[in-house]
């Protein structure tokens, strides 16, 4: 048997899935797994994969034309999980659509236990992505630089990056993912880019600007004003905006 270390990036697990399928070996007796090895196997010879930027477009390309752009993003969103079987989930999964011919059609394959786990972890990222969208605060720094930050248990910074750079394309902003030590950086006009969040820390530690503190201050005001404190109902409050979203605001 043989384990496919692979960098725990889209880029890295279809560098994984290029060399599974070209490489000389049984794919019966492959696996693919990320990050560092903790358990060492008997009877598993294990090989670092680099990641190939090239293999990798090449796999993309494959995955689009073989199944579509909806479950081509399904795959992506399940490598964004914090899954640790998704790799090799991902890759069983692909094999076997190309294998049996599914095309587009996978929502009829859900018996199969790698389509099964690939359409799990797409829910978990998908979802999380999702409760940011509604919940992600950005708050102006004094150099008008706007600022977010998360900590989420999936990898959705990149998700979030893509849908930010096209709702607010003329703003410097940069979204910080705390647990992770990465940020998000986007140049007005210009493509965003990830880099290692203490390359950035003086930015983000920036104080608010005055209009800013501002805003909060008669945001503060006006909901307690406007709470009934007989009517207060904290155990909904934590279901309609968990804690786990709470981020303290810059």
């Amino acid at each position: 048997m043989y384990a496919l270390m692979c960098e725990d990036s889209i880029n890295g697990v279809f560098s994984g899935i290029y060399e599974a399928w070209a490489g000389k070996y049984n794919r019966d007796e492959v696996v693919l797994r990320t990050g560092a090895v903790c358990n060492f196997e008997l009877f598993m010879e294990y090989r670092q994969i680099q990641e190939d930027a090239e293999a990798a477009q090449k796999v993309a390309n494959t995955l689009r034309r073989r199944f579509g752009e909806e479950t081509y993003e399904r795959i992506c969103y399940a490598l964004w999980s914090d899954g640790e079987d998704k790799a090799d989930a991902v890759y069983r999964m692909v094999r076997y659509g190309i294998e049996h011919n599914c095309g587009a059609g996978f929502r009829n394959h859900l018996t199969n236990e790698a389509v099964r786990r690939v359409f799990e972890l797409w829910r978990a990222a998908f979802n999380e992505a999702h409760h940011y969208l509604g919940f992600l605060r950005f708050s102006e720094l004094k150099n008008g630089v706007l600022c977010a930050n998360i900590s989420a248990r999936h990898q959705v910074l990149e998700p979030l990056a893509m849908h930010f750079a096209d709702r607010l394309p003329k703003e410097n902003w940069l979204i910080c993912e705390k647990n992770r030590g990465l940020a998000a950086v986007h140049p007005a006009g210009m493509d965003w880019f990830l880099t290692k969040e203490e390359q950035i820390s003086t930015l983000s530690g920036e104080k608010r600007s005055t209009s800013d503190e501002e805003f909060a201050s008669m945001w503060r005001c006006f909901c307690n004003s406007v709470s009934i404190e007989a009517r207060e109902n904290l155990e909904l409050q934590k279901k309609n905006f968990p804690l786990r979203f709470r981020q303290e605001v810059l």
